[in-house]
């Protein structure tokens, strides 16, 4: 693994986040700029778990993700499963009263990668994975209801086997769309879309899509969302494609830590 590149990938993200709440005139607890103005206490199940299913949310989310994977091995070996673990928080800071600027660094705990080697049988690698860092400005419209924010994405070489890099130019798109409930439940998707343009034409794209449920709860005080997402590949690459993933998320969710615009 080549340690001396800092940067191995930049990427355009792009997501939308669109969040509908039942009576969501009562359960609003935040203004137009996004600023905090009540504490938990006050606010509703419905807007708690609004803060923590939104990716431009005005409060920070502490998320840790876990993804199980079946895909397609080459030469007939079968399905297997990949699995990784990741801690992704979303920190946010207000930019003005209209923009925010929004930070999600990810790092892999544990990636388990099958693939095969050179007698083509079936093994495992085990490890870190690389360590990304998304950073987007958005601005919220309609009242916060749609918040539309663009970005780069910088992946640095931190896996801890070549296998479990990137180490590839690619364009990666996410979309959220969730509706809470009044007692805390979560309806809604999360499809997603790469782009790896180094690979083969034919094993360049993966998209997913699925059902998202989740349920908001206090643990130990804390607001967090758990929430439970199983995901389709319509298209996938050709060769050790995603087929399917269920994907299982915990956000804990705390006020943001610096309250006050920058400009």
């Amino acid at each position: 693994m080549a340690q001396q590149r800092v940067i191995t990938s930049v990427v355009v993200v792009l997501a939308f986040a669109c969040a509908a709440s039942a009576g969501f005139a009562q359960t609003q607890a935040t203004t137009t700029n996004g600023t905090q103005v009540s504490g938990d206490q006050d606010q509703s199940a419905a807007a708690l778990a609004q803060e923590a299913a939104n990716p431009f949310s005005s409060r920070w989310l502490l998320q840790i993700q876990q993804n199980n994977n079946w895909m397609d091995m080459p030469l007939e070996s079968g399905d297997r499963m990949q699995s990784n673990l990741m801690f992704q928080p979303l920190l946010s800071v207000a930019l003005s009263e209209k923009w925010g600027l929004y930070m999600r660094p990810v790092v892999t705990i544990v990636n388990s990668l099958p693939d095969l080697d050179q007698n083509n049988q079936s093994e495992r690698t085990n490890g870190f994975g690389d360590t990304v860092l998304g950073v987007a400005a958005a601005r919220p419209l309609f009242g916060g209801r749609l918040v539309l924010g663009a970005g780069p994405t910088f992946a640095f070489p931190t896996a801890s086997a070549r296998e479990l890099g990137q180490d590839t130019s690619q364009l990666n798109g996410t979309f959220n769309f969730t509706y809470t409930f009044a007692n805390g439940f979560t309806l809604g998707t999360q499809p997603n879309l790469s782009v790896d343009w180094e690979a083969p034409e034919d094993n360049r794209v993966a998209f997913s899509i699925g059902p998202q449920i989740g349920k908001l709860c206090r643990c130990g005080g804390t607001p967090t969302l758990f929430q439970l997402q199983v995901q389709y590949y319509p298209v996938r690459p050709n060769v050790a494609g995603p087929t399917w993933n269920i994907q299982l998320q915990a956000t804990p969710t705390i006020p943001a830590l610096i309250k006050k615009a920058l400009f």
